[in-house]
């Protein structure tokens, strides 16, 4: 897959893999949710139905382009009916990156093809009804840091992986 923008997913995953809990993220973490702020700023999002449904709301300065056989038409965002209508939307918004945010099927499908992939390793586990088993081989660290979020004392190890 070619495209004029650079594809990239960001994702938030638990010690022991967990990534959701009944629609939402497990945890509540300031730090990471500033991170992922300040990573997608002004790109385009690609997410699936019910990662949407999980959002307080349109992010503001970003496009989302929701991969849905069920929704019709939402005030301000792009609904896609595939994988490859999405990233067709994408490529006519011409954005600098689109970020894959979610979820586990979307992830499925479109992380082999991006650019680069930006992991917040949550260092502790959590209940959840989704998991997700990323493979961490065959990447290389192009960026790495630790947060620390205060007001849960969560360790969390952030980092920019490439292929």
């Amino acid at each position: 897959m070619s495209h004029s923008f650079s594809l990239e997913a960001i994702l938030a995953i638990a010690r022991n893999n967990a990534i959701g809990l009944d629609g939402k993220l497990p945890w509540h973490l300031p730090v990471e949710l500033k991170l992922f702020k300040e990573v997608t700023m002004h790109h385009a999002l690609i997410m699936g139905r019910k990662t949407y449904e999980s959002l307080p709301g349109i992010l503001p300065n970003r496009e989302h382009i929701i991969i849905s056989q069920s929704l019709n038409s939402i005030h301000g965002v792009h609904i896609a009916t595939s994988v490859n209508h999405a990233l067709s939307i994408a490529e006519s918004l011409a954005p600098q990156k689109v970020f894959v945010i979610g979820g586990k099927r979307i992830f499925d499908e479109l992380i082999p093809h991006c650019n680069a992939i930006h992991v917040s390793r949550i260092m502790r586990e959590f209940n959840a009804d989704t998991y997700y088993d990323f493979n961490f081989q065959g990447y290389t660290i192009d960026q790495s840091h630790s947060l620390h979020d205060v007001e849960t004392g969560t360790d969390i190890l952030y980092q920019k992986l490439i292929i």
